[in-house]
């Protein structure tokens, strides 16, 4: 049995207190990505991952994030690109965490805060997918019509395993059994922050557990 965490978007506070619930269910918890970005606390959120040993799958917020501070090629565009970018995504409140006196102009002392917390580590180890028995947990999802799991909101493939993804935001999670979970509940924008337990060998959902948004998680958000 393991848990699978929406995404989370720099909300410490509010992952605290799901954490404190999950931990008396199981301590196999995962997430679908989106750490960063919108919220107050990127670094916090990382640092709990990796002290809780909490597994997340790469996310598109997480991606452009460390392309923009040059943990990752830039792909044929300019490193302006993905900085404007990340910041139109929420990206400055990721660097603010890291650097409360940054400047988009110089991104080079984030990504040394990021590298002397080890971070960049963990950040770059992050898989696109995770495949346990009869699970797939990807952000996004895996659809015949998309050749990538980051950014697209097509129509999910139906699998002979149950796929369990976030990224498009909805007031409650939604469990099509057999097919997919999205267990993004719009957390940064005031939603709550939604966990399903899974049965991986049977590949059902057991249970959903859930925790209210906690506002201090998001105040003078930049969207």
């Amino acid at each position: 049995m393991i848990a699978v965490i929406g995404d989370i978007h720099g909300c410490y506070l509010t992952l605290r207190d799901l954490y404190t619930k999950l931990s008396e269910i199981t301590n196999e918890i995962y997430t679908v990505g989106d750490l960063v970005d919108r919220g107050n606390y990127s670094k916090e959120v990382i640092q709990f991952c990796i002290d809780y040993n909490i597994k997340p799958v790469l996310g598109n917020h997480d991606d452009l994030f460390t392309r923009a501070i040059g943990l990752k090629p830039f792909n044929g565009n300019s490193r302006e690109y993905w900085i404007r970018n990340h910041v139109l995504n929420g990206g400055e409140k990721t660097y603010q965490s890291y650097n409360p006196g940054f400047s988009t102009q110089n991104l080079d002392s984030v990504a040394e805060a990021v590298k002397l917390l080890g971070h960049d580590k963990f950040l770059l180890s992050m898989p696109l997918q995770y495949e346990i028995t009869n699970l797939v947990i990807t952000h996004a999802g895996i659809s015949r019509f998309s050749n990538e799991t980051l950014w697209h909101r097509e129509k999910l493939e139906k699998l002979k395993k149950l796929q369990v993804i976030g990224h498009t935001p909805h007031q409650r999670y939604i469990y099509k059994s057999g097919w997919f979970v999205n267990v993004d509940t719009g957390c940064v924008f005031g939603g709550k922050l939604t966990a399903a337990i899974i049965d991986e060998v049977k590949g059902t959902a057991l249970n959903f557990v859930q925790v209210k948004f906690r506002k201090e998680d998001t105040e003078n958000v930049i969207w």
